[in-house]
């Protein structure tokens, strides 16, 4: 079953077309387009694999990283 989130878009009006960011995600994700259409098609494209490039990482840390407690 797909588990659905919100996100955040931050769209604003640039000199020369639109930029986007992605507010709350771990990291940076942010896009920039020519027209607001085309800034919505590629915000969503760049959240996606905003998120796929996230879980994997978790993934990876989680099957081969040993975390060990450090005690000062």
């Amino acid at each position: 079953m797909k588990q659905l989130s919100t996100v955040a878009i931050q769209i604003t009006k640039e000199k020369k077309g639109y930029s986007a960011v992605a507010v709350g995600l771990p990291g940076v994700c942010a896009t920039e387009a020519d027209t607001y259409e085309g800034v919505i098609k590629k915000t969503r494209e760049a959240v996606l694999l905003h998120v796929e490039g996230i879980t994997s990482i978790k993934k990876s840390f989680e099957t081969s990283v040993v975390l060990l407690p450090l005690y000062a």
